[in-house]
């Protein structure tokens, strides 16, 4: 008997055969109908988004829809279901539900690229994850996860005062507004309200601190002498 070694180059994907001859001529023929597979390459995975208009570091006013870009020559679709690619979405709605799902979408095959596009349209907080171990054992775990709130209903500002006029604008005792902010991603660093005064020192009262039930938000502004 007599043995030979071959190599197989990284990469390959397909069958092995090969054909024997002796000195008098004789051939064998052998193929292995199995496919090999020599993969040692980690996949490799991007992530784009149509809306990146941002706000205070995390904020949007519209829906995004992220596009994933995989590239991995030994890709299938039930890497989904067999845990090997796992896309993961958490969203926390403004209702306080929150849900963590792994998704599946549904990918297009373009060479050894695919796509899928994922779309988040409703007003929540959200993170965006992925990881993928090929076939072969391959290891992509280096996304940085996004982070990023949707908020598409604007603030409603609502302002009482105590008392009202005797004679258009002019009051015959202290007032108290009453400022109310309905508002579900609230921060009172964004809060601008413009006074002025000309009751001969030019200074305007201040506003109280922000106390918050739930979406609605609340402070005063005492008005005196």
């Amino acid at each position: 008997e007599y043995y030979a070694k071959f190599k197989i180059p990284a990469q390959f994907r397909g069958n092995v055969s090969f054909d024997a001859v002796d000195m008098a001529g004789n051939i064998s023929n052998a193929k292995d109908k199995n496919v090999v597979v020599v993969d040692n390459v980690a996949p490799g995975i991007s992530v784009t988004y149509d809306n990146n208009n941002v706000l205070n570091d995390k904020y949007y006013t519209a829906d995004r829809t992220a596009t994933i870009r995989i590239e991995e020559a030994n890709f299938f679709e039930e890497d989904l279901d067999d845990g090997l690619l796992v896309i993961t979405v958490e969203k926390t709605l403004d209702d306080g539900k929150y849900t963590k799902e792994n998704i599946k979408p549904e990918f297009t095959k373009n060479g050894d690229v695919y796509t899928a596009t994922v779309k988040f349209d409703e007003n929540a907080d959200y993170t965006f994850d992925i990881k993928y171990t090929d076939r072969s054992g391959n290891v992509y775990d280096s996304y940085d996860m996004d982070v990023f709130t949707i908020d598409k209903i604007n603030p409603v500002i609502n302002v009482e005062f105590d008392n009202d006029a005797i004679n258009d604008n002019q009051f015959k005792a202290d007032r108290v507004a009453d400022i109310e902010v309905v508002e579900h991603n609230f921060d009172a660093s964004l809060i601008n309200i413009a006074m002025t005064a000309t009751n001969g020192t030019n200074q305007v009262p201040r506003v109280s601190a922000w106390s918050r039930t739930g979406d609605v938000s609340r402070a005063t502004i005492e008005f005196a002498d």
